[in-house]
């Protein structure tokens, strides 16, 4: 029996730590708490993702910004959906072989250039892209991150290794992983595949928030989200499907539209898991089923005291208290004397 609770005790622990994300403080989640965040700045679809135009509608409206980080050549820090530029250019070239000059003369925004032009008016997460050289990608992004006046700007990313080196070397940067179901990761190994797409992973990188796919959860993700990490959602192109899930996710990752309410919640006074949450609301359901279990008792002794013409217990408990505080009032006034 000893042997079987040990085993148990065991499995639960390793289960906790693996999926346990990592705490931070909460002037720092406040920065980030119940907003939405417009994939590539696109509010309108009819503006060019990543420009200048699409991320100043993004400031003016009180969005937030996600978008994506490549290293280029020269190791500077480039804006782009894509390392490829067919796509949005209409050119063949990749931005981790060009140089950050040549990037700029097609009007590609540089990360420091973002922050300059949001000046912390709105947050910023920055999902770093895997490249040639992961370790000068996290150390570069840190170093603007932190020489920017303003802490609203948080880094992401699907490589648990990137994450976890700012657990290690960066530790005032909000940082978090972006997920989606196991089935999604068609390039990687079986394993790699479900640790990945059930957050597994989490006991390396100790994310700070979890940006997760819009698909169903399976249980361990679920267990995950339940565990007090700050809840994200990526990427809603609905506005109705976005506000209906505004009670569920702390980050939504919109596209496409304008939202009604860019913040639109707080975190609240004292931040409760939803493992706590579902405790409470047990507590108060077995206190109400308490309280009608009395008054049903009380009712009942009232109804069988009626029919024997005798005063209940709690009514002759009445009386001889107000015949006691009438003694001791006696008593009181007789020492005056």
């Amino acid at each position: 029996m000893f042997m079987t609770f040990t085993i148990v005790l065991i499995v639960v622990v390793i289960i906790f730590n693996l999926f346990s994300s990592g705490g931070s403080p909460r002037v720092l989640r406040e920065l980030f708490y119940g907003r939405y965040y417009a994939e590539d700045g696109i509010i309108d679809n009819e503006d060019k993702p990543n420009s200048r135009e699409a991320f100043q509608k993004c400031i003016d409206n009180n969005i937030g910004i996600k978008t994506e980080i490549f290293l280029t050549k020269d190791k500077k820090l480039a804006i782009s959906a894509y390392n490829s530029l067919s796509k949005e250019y209409g050119n063949d070239s990749k931005i981790s072989d060009m140089t950050s000059e040549e990037i700029e003369k097609l009007d590609i925004i540089m990360f420091k250039d973002l922050l300059d032009m949001v000046n912390g008016k709105v947050p910023v997460i920055a999902e770093l892209k895997v490249c040639d050289d992961n370790e000068v990608l996290c150390r570069r992004t840190a170093d603007t991150i932190l020489s920017y006046p303003y802490k609203n700007v948080a880094v992401a990313s699907f490589h648990s290794g990137m994450i976890t080196w700012f657990k290690r070397n960066a530790k005032t940067i909000f940082r978090g992983s972006i997920s989606a179901p196991a089935k999604d990761f068609t390039s990687l190994p079986k394993v790699d595949r479900f640790m990945t797409g059930n957050l597994a992973n989490n006991s390396v990188c100790r994310p700070q928030f979890i940006l997760y796919r819009n698909k169903p959860l399976s249980i361990l993700v679920k267990f995950a989200f339940n565990l007090g990490t700050v809840r994200g959602i990526w990427t809603l192109t609905d506005k109705e499907e976005a506000k209906a899930l505004q009670s569920e996710k702390e980050i939504i990752i919109c596209r496409g539209f304008l939202p009604e309410e860019p913040h639109y919640k707080v975190i609240p006074e004292r931040e409760k898991s939803q493992i706590e949450l579902d405790i409470e609301k047990k507590d108060a359901e077995k206190l109400e089923r308490a309280k009608a279990k009395q008054e049903y008792r009380r009712q009942r002794e009232a109804e069988k005291n009626k029919k024997e013409n005798k005063p209940s217990i709690l009514a002759e408990c009445a009386e001889d208290f107000d015949e006691f505080n009438n003694s001791t009032k006696e008593i009181v006034e007789n020492n005056e004397e």
